[in-house]
């Protein structure tokens, strides 16, 4: 938080809020429908549903052949991993680039061409990932292992030529300006308005200075030092907007008409690329999650036996997730149509992926803390712990756990 920026400060903030409003609201307002329901004698009894009314599953009575299944999922997800080795890291981890390109409206192509057109490229070897982006076929990511930006757009650039979508730019009308005692000539620059743009195509008030700069020098004004502002713009905002006033100080019109042409001209016959970036390494925020999660059994259970069983379940369940994300590269080499079907992609482990695997990580714990503090009652003063106690304690949990992750799923 003390090193984001004011943008993603402001979300954080945002988002604390809004969860606690929700917390407070849901609270409050169940208690209180309860308490009018009750005083107003609408509400005459309360029961629980009940999924299972009372089951006595032999859980433990199956866990050889549970133990052979997980066995054999695992191996088969692992040999997948060491397969596909670095392919299967995103380039959170490997380090890289990530570039989303637009193709004209005019030129859509299915991510099957795109990902044959690009694995013919010099990026073919680079821990390279195509993702499509909406429904039209014309909008793509690009995430791979080089490092340098700029030469997966020239890269590109070279692979869709006339296909991808260009810059457009609107120049409005010129007018003088005299403010603070700086004089000179404006107009509103308008960047990437009309079919094929999204919402979010413009550019951000750092780059439109770029832009300006770049034309008053190719006009001759190397020394003049544009002033951009946008309406909707606040400081510190990386916001791409699509509408920009531009000021040049000590331009008259005629000369401020040649530097808005000039970056018209240079603008318009640039390719566009939404979202172009260098990702690094995230390994270091992943073990110290990692690690946290361990303490935290430690401390909570403070017996070893408890602790190993908890974490096994926990890498039980993330081994087996990641031997599922590794075969997905499988499923859409050897029967595309299933895959496409299923919405699988050949998936990469990156932030997002690390997210999820923390949530698992999130329920499974809680579900085992659950289990564990029932399994501590049954237990009481016993010296042994037996297999009856065991599957007791599951039992008794089962329906909890399959609501839980009922209303979860729902959600």
């Amino acid at each position: 938080y003390v090193f984001a920026t004011d943008q993603v400060k402001g979300f954080a903030v945002t988002l604390i809020l809004g969860i606690l409003t929700s917390m407070f609201t849901a609270i409050f307002f169940s208690r209180l429908i309860f308490d009018i329901s009750e005083r107003q004698g609408w509400l005459k009894e309360i029961r629980m549903m009940k999924i299972l009314s009372e089951p006595n599953y032999n859980f433990l009575g199956q866990r050889w052949p549970a133990f052979a299944l997980s066995i054999a999922l695992i191996a088969i997800g692992m040999a997948a991993v060491v397969d596909r080795g670095q392919q299967l890291l995103d380039i959170d981890f490997t380090g890289g680039s990530s570039v989303t390109f637009v193709l004209n409206p005019e030129s859509p192509l299915t991510i099957g061409e795109v990902r044959d057109m690009l694995a013919e490229s010099e990026l073919s070897d680079k821990n390279l990932l195509v993702v499509r982006r909406g429904d039209t076929n014309t909008r793509y990511s690009v995430d791979t292992s080089e490092q340098s930006v700029e030469t997966v757009k020239r890269v590109i650039e070279e692979t869709f030529g006339g296909k991808l979508l260009m810059f457009s730019v609107a120049i409005g009308e010129l007018h003088p300006f005299d403010t603070a005692g700086i004089s000179g000539t404006e107009a509103t620059v308008t960047i990437n308005k009309g079919p094929g743009f999204d919402a979010d195509d413009g550019v951000s008030r750092e780059a439109m200075v770029e832009l300006a700069q770049g034309a008053l020098e190719g006009a001759g004004h190397a020394g003049v030092t544009p002033y951009v502002d946008s309406p909707a713009y606040r400081p510190g905002s990386g916001a791409r907007l699509k509408e920009w006033v531009v000021r040049l100080p000590d331009l008259d019109t005629a000369a401020a008409q040649q530097v808005f042409t000039r970056l018209q001209t240079d603008v318009e016959q640039t390719a566009m690329f939404p979202l172009a970036n260098m990702i690094v390494d995230a390994f270091k925020a992943l073990g110290i999650s990692l690690l946290g999660v361990v303490a935290y059994l430690w401390v909570r259970f403070q017996k070893l036996t408890y602790g190993l069983a908890a974490a096994t379940a926990l890498v039980h369940d993330v081994l087996i997730t990641i031997g599922a994300l590794a075969a997905s590269a499988y499923v859409v080499s050897w029967a595309p149509g299933l895959a496409n079907a299923l919405k699988l992609d050949s998936f990469q482990i990156g932030l997002t992926i690390v997210a999820a695997l923390l949530t698992i990580v999130g329920y499974s714990l809680n579900d085992t803390i659950v289990t564990f503090d029932r399994l501590r009652e049954i237990k009481g003063k016993s010296p042994k712990l037996t297999p009856e106690m065991v599957n007791s304690s599951v039992n008794q949990c089962l329906s909890r756990t399959i609501l839980t992750a009922l209303t979860v799923f729902i959600t």
